[in-house]
């Protein structure tokens, strides 16, 4: 079962924040940290480090080939620790980077006519702004739907599709089962529409 109504999640802002008794107390972006985890490049492998006390979540399979390009790679490594809020995460298995406008036709139209009526929150964006999608492999605690026929219980989701804004906000797309998500990106479905 996926996620049928995403919402678009605002994060909280560099700064002092004032709290009810006057005090000043600093939040700092959920990206400040996970903008330092450095994807060094060597050779066929990737590592992930980190600087500084705060610990991110070490992800030794994100060595494996991803498919997409290395910023979008990149995007989506930075938002590991947002992902991880969902489960637990094996490695990133695609990582693209399109236009606001296309992502948003591609969340509304690509289960058309079966399901009709979505409007993305991405409307609510410029057309032209980055949007970076996100599919993660691993074990999800998000929602499996009723019990199997016989009663027993669905398998936690193993993908997560999450969508990164080039500002740092972010959109939980859906989550579902490796191989069952598709079309997986607006590339995937725009292919899908040329060659049917």
């Amino acid at each position: 079962m996926r996620c049928r109504h995403p919402v678009l999640v605002e994060p909280p802002r560099d700064g002092p924040q004032r709290r009810a008794g006057g005090a000043a107390q600093h939040f700092p972006h959920p990206y400040a940290r996970a903008r330092e985890v450095l994807n060094l490049w060597n050779g066929s492998r990737r590592r992930v480090v980190r600087k500084g006390a705060a610990a991110v979540p070490r992800i030794p399979a994100l060595r494996m080939p991803v498919l997409g390009s290395s910023e979008a790679v990149a995007d989506c490594m930075a938002a590991t620790p947002i992902a991880a809020g969902y489960g637990n995460i094996t490695r990133v298995i695609r990582a693209e980077t399109n236009r606001a406008g296309a992502v948003a036709d591609w969340q509304e139209l690509r289960h058309a006519p079966a399901i009709t009526g979505i409007v993305s929150p991405l409307r609510a964006e410029e057309a032209s702004a980055q949007v970076t999608v996100c599919l993660y492999l691993g074990s999800f605690a998000t929602p499996v739907g009723p019990p199997k026929a016989d009663g027993s219980a669905r398998p936690s989701h193993d993908v997560l599709r999450l969508l990164v804004l080039d500002d740092g906000r972010w959109l939980l797309d859906s989550a579902g089962y490796q191989g069952r998500m598709t079309p997986e990106t607006p590339t995937d479905w725009s292919l899908s529409l040329a060659h049917p």
